[in-house]
């Protein structure tokens, strides 16, 4: 912070998260560009739902001239009742909260007279093997909604304590 941002050396945790805080959006306001992932998907009216705690995605979606959503084939739900209990359930399982502290549906891109939004909306939906797994029998592996709550039980997650690189046990 202090060689990149000249400021002064501090080691207040508030100081640093608003000098960053200040940066960042300051550079994301000068954007034409956004990028960001998908929580789900609905199949019958094309909604992407995004989920969040930080509401930084809106704040993209909100400046950027465009923006770019991704996404893989596994997200897509076939309703809008489909989408709100896995937004629901999700939250639960992760944090115990009733829903994420920030959930942005967007049905596109933004239409004359709105007030914010992207003028453009490019989808990029990922494969990457994901239907071989339906091909091949494995398909329930794609029904995972990334929660977390798994490490629960996770042997694996129980002797290294989530840190898969350099990290001591958990016990």
């Amino acid at each position: 912070f202090t060689e990149q941002l000249d400021m002064p050396e501090t080691v207040d945790i508030q100081s640093l998260a608003g000098m960053a805080r200040f940066t960042l959006r300051s550079q994301l306001l000068q954007a034409d560009m956004s990028i960001g992932g998908v929580d789900l998907a609905v199949a019958e009216t094309g909604t992407l739902a995004l989920a969040g705690d930080s509401g930084s995605d809106r704040f993209g979606l909100a400046v950027a001239r465009v923006h770019v959503a991704v996404m893989g084939i596994e997200q897509v739900v076939a309703s809008v009742e489909d989408l709100f209990f896995l937004l629901q359930l999700k939250a639960r399982s992760a944090s115990g909260a009733a829903l994420a502290g920030s959930v942005t549906l967007l049905d596109g891109p933004a239409r004359p007279g709105d007030p914010d939004g992207p003028d453009e909306l490019v989808l990029v939906i990922v494969d990457n093997g994901r239907s071989d797994l339906l091909r091949w029998g494995y398909g329930e592996a794609l029904a995972c909604i990334k929660c977390g709550a798994c490490v629960n039980a996770c042997p694996v997650y129980r002797e290294i304590g989530g840190q898969a690189y350099g990290g001591q046990p958990a016990g």
